[in-house]
């Protein structure tokens, strides 16, 4: 039904364009040939294996995210996918493109939820324990780490691949996303805090400075470091952001208060929101950006709360949040593959990791001395901003296509 070709570590599958869906078991054809059937029982064999490590791990106090990348880890090549007859047969190569395609469509509505969550205002005025917080954390720990990174690149034998992605490992661990932090925080019941409402101001400040740099990054990086295409596509990318932020935006607002609060959201307004979802994601990816800027701004726009922001997040909740969202961290575990992995590759990112995480604590804990903070307070915030989740993926994901990392 299908045939694939390689070259190098890149696979072409070429196949019948009407190979959808299947005529039944009962004519000698197996169902799993098919994309439709085929699909259907990887998100069904995802989400039971999910559930499943998940409720395991409920007594260990884990969150979410650990049993959804570990369900991947379980189906992946790792686990039960290292013996070529049920990798092949649940997992061919040929239906991954599908797969990774209805998970990318999870994520993109996953961001927009996230930007939808996000208080503008406290972005622009996020107080003096949020600013000095995020500015210090992030550029400190930016220092360090990279500076570790590059002295272990310089001093340390390693491959040339893991030298040439190690400056980037270390440079992200001063990272913090506003969605990775909230989720922490709903999970932990700490978000109407005070350390959850620090938190999540300094997170939201840190995200607009990285979205920031990572626009200016992803604009060179497209247009081969040429000066020329180089401005052009940062340029284009600012105007697209102020644009939303500053027309857009006014206009949302001015809708949104011609919605009657006392009656259902009409539906029209639930498919204005998917549709500017949609929009947002293909105008970013035209403008050679990753896909998460556009999600993620047109979400900033949508005011949070009635009439619209909260009735479309809930009805986002379960088929996205649930079900779509889960299943790109199941197709992120599905890439790894334990028996790649050397031990002195492992313990050099491991150390850079761990070192880089104790000095983003000692960097909170430090400052917090300074803004009246509880000690115990400035520890637990210092873990929190620590926190790890679906936009390091998402840029670990974009390395590894990219050819940066293997």
């Amino acid at each position: 039904m299908s045939d694939e070709a390689s070259a190098g570590n890149k696979f072409m599958v070429c196949q019948y364009k009407d190979n959808i869906a299947t005529f039944g078991t009962w004519i000698n054809r197996n169902p799993l040939n098919y994309a439709l059937p085929l699909v259907l029982l990887q998100l069904s064999a995802i989400s039971l294996g999910s559930l499943l490590i998940e409720i395991c791990l409920q007594p260990l106090g884990q969150s979410s995210i650990v049993s959804q990348i570990l369900g991947g880890v379980l189906f992946g090549p790792s686990v039960l996918g290292h013996e070529d007859i049920l990798g092949t047969a649940l997992f061919p190569s040929r239906s991954i493109m599908t797969l990774e395609t209805a998970a990318t469509f999870g994520i993109v509505f996953f961001l927009f939820a996230i930007g939808v969550k996000m208080d503008t205002k406290r972005m622009v005025r996020p107080g003096k324990q949020a600013l000095v917080l995020a500015i210090s954390t992030m550029f400190i720990t930016l220092l360090f780490s990279f500076s570790l990174a590059t002295v272990l690149k310089s001093y340390v034998r390693m491959d040339d691949s893991l030298a040439n992605a190690l400056p980037l490992v270390g440079a992200s661990q001063c990272i913090t996303t506003f969605s990775n932090v909230s989720c922490l925080l709903i999970e932990l019941k700490m978000a109407s805090s005070d350390v959850g409402h620090i938190a999540a101001s300094a997170s939201m400040l840190c995200d607009f400075m990285s979205t920031g740099i990572l626009i200016v990054l992803a604009g060179i990086q497209q247009s081969g470091f040429d000066p020329l295409k180089s401005a052009c596509a940062v340029s284009s990318s600012m105007l697209f952001v102020v644009v939303m932020l500053c027309i857009i935006k006014p206009i949302v607002k001015r809708i949104v208060r011609r919605i009657p609060t006392e009656r259902p959201l009409q539906e029209q307004y639930v498919l204005f929101c998917f549709t500017g979802v949609l929009l947002s994601t293909l105008i970013s990816e035209m403008l050679g950006q990753h896909f998460m800027l556009g999600p993620l701004v047109f979400g900033v726009v949508v005011p949070d709360g009635p009439p619209l922001g909260a009735p479309v997040i809930s009805k986002l909740d379960l088929p996205i949040g649930k079900f779509l969202y889960p299943t790109f961290l199941t197709t992120t575990g599905l890439k790894t593959n334990i028996y790649k992995i050397h031990l002195r590759s492992l313990w050099i990112v491991a150390f850079l990791t761990l070192v880089s995480c104790l000095i983003k604590i000692g960097v909170v804990v430090l400052v917090s001395r300074f803004l009246n903070i509880y000690f115990y307070d400035s520890v637990v915030l210092g873990l929190i901003m620590n926190g790890k989740g679906i936009c390091e993926l998402l840029m670990f994901n974009m390395w590894r296509d990219g050819g940066v990392t293997n």
